[in-house]
């Protein structure tokens, strides 16, 4: 392991995997296949704990060897932790197929139900913001009543943005995981016998971070703002674009060290906490745009990259520029201006199924899946409906991606749900729903 890394004891993990002055911990197992422990870091608040009930449904019914992985919720508001995990330990379905561990203060201590007999389960962990503000270290209660008020005022971005790095800094230094990935609320496991440790293990050997160069977002985001303005990082000759939006497809993976040199790296330049620097500029419009942290993610390992040499945490990762990605994969050259003409956002990747029902467009789509192995989709309330979602699922299921392991739903999980529990909407997908308890709970009918 590079000596570099660690250097801030105090926040940051040794290599046995403990902090300091938190030695004593006991840790829900986390079983694992390979020398690798993944997390799957979620944050989450009540009127999303349906979703995450789905999600959680779905990786009992669908996926294999997910007992190996470690499932964390980061809730922000007092109240919310023990809500969700009363939920979950209750839930009839959930409680005989998971331990689920409650992250509590003031002692740290875990609190979990009996051991659960017969089934390997899920490994849940619920980790309040002040739990993990109390490990990094940072002042707890004005903190959270930032993030709370920043909430409020900057928007719900940079509030996902706390939760997500404060989750990754705890599953980093309290439950002895080497990656996390970063998943919103939204997301379901389609494919059935789904190896998800193994498609971590896939995308780990050669994690990609995607970015636009043509965009049309509405705050400003150019390079030499999103930067600290005295940091070292070479950023500027990596992304020349004007208005670069650096957040093209929802799947994010980041591991220990790369995370530790990049906290370190931000807080010395801007001699403050991460956190604090996050709840100081996180607001929408103050051309920073630090309000998505896999934004600052990409910045950070672009600059990472054009030193030499690269740093080994930055050079495993593939920077993507996916407008230059499409232009070669969507074609002849009139198709690609047409569908960037009608895709007029950012997300090119993340957003593609969106013109998934026009014929002209759909041979290119499945190129680009295919192409790129991509792993999961994303339909937004905006355009999510029961013809596009069969058009999709049924696509998988003939393979007509390629060998693209697509199996994930990373977003709008809300709309698809109501899809589901529309039996006229139902009878016409590929699938096969429960009954009773998991009448919403699906899977694809895949042919051999």
């Amino acid at each position: 392991m590079n000596p570099g890394l660690h250097k801030n004891k105090d926040l940051f993990v040794t290599d046995a995997g403990e902090a300091e002055g938190l030695q004593n911990i006991s840790r829900t197992p986390v079983l694992r296949s390979s020398g690798l422990r993944f997390a799957i870091v979620t944050p989450t608040y009540p009127r999303h704990f349906e979703q995450n009930v789905r999600w959680l449904l779905s990786l009992i019914k669908n996926c294999r060897g997910c007992d190996q992985i470690m499932i964390q919720f980061v809730t922000s508001q007092e109240g919310d932790a023990p809500a969700m995990f009363d939920l979950l330990r209750q839930h009839p379905a959930i409680g005989m197929h998971a331990n689920i561990t409650l992250c509590v203060l003031p002692s740290h201590r875990y609190y979990t139900p009996n051991p659960i007999p017969k089934v390997p389960p899920l490994q849940i962990s619920i980790v309040p913001l002040r739990t993990a503000y109390t490990f990094m270290k940072e002042p707890v209660e004005q903190s959270l009543h930032r993030t709370r008020r920043n909430l409020k005022w900057f928007g719900k971005y940079t509030h996902l943005s706390i939760k997500k790095y404060a989750g990754a800094a705890y599953a980093f230094g309290i439950q002895g995981i080497d990656v996390v990935w970063w998943l919103d609320s939204e997301a379901y496991l389609w494919r059935p016998d789904f190896d998800v440790q193994g498609m971590l293990e896939r995308e780990w050997s050669r994690p990609r971070l995607y970015w636009s160069q043509e965009t049309h977002y509405k705050w400003n985001s150019e390079v030499h703002e999103l930067c600290p303005k005295n940091g070292t990082l070479p950023v500027h000759e990596v992304f020349k674009s004007r208005r670069p939006h650096l957040f093209s497809y929802s799947f994010y993976l980041i591991g220990k060290e790369l995370f530790n040199e990049w906290t370190q790296y931000v807080e010395k330049t801007w001699n403050r906490t991460f956190t604090d620097i996050f709840l100081r500029l996180g607001q929408r419009e103050s051309g920073y745009v630090f309000h998505i942290i896999e934004t600052q993610l990409i910045v950070f390992v672009g600059g990472c990259q054009a030193l030499n040499p690269v740093p080994e945490p930055c050079n495993r990762y593939q920077l993507i520029e996916v407008n230059s990605a499409l232009r070669a994969l969507i074609n002849p050259e009139q198709l690609y201006k047409e569908y960037m003409g009608e895709m007029r956002f950012q997300g090119q990747f993340e957003h593609m199924f969106r013109l998934y029902l026009q014929p002209k467009y759909r041979n290119a789509i499945q190129r680009v899946v295919a192409f790129y192995d991509l792993p999961s989709f994303r339909m937004d309330i905006q355009y999510a409906n029961c013809s596009l979602l069969r058009t999709v699922l049924e696509d998988i299921v003939f393979r007509r991606f390629g060998s693209a392991p697509m199996a994930l739903q990373t977003n709008s999980d809300g709309t698809v749900g109501a899809l589901l529990r529309n039996l006229e909407c139902q009878k016409t997908l590929p699938i096969k729903c429960g009954r009773d308890l998991w009448n919403e709970t699906c899977e694809l009918q895949l042919t051999k």
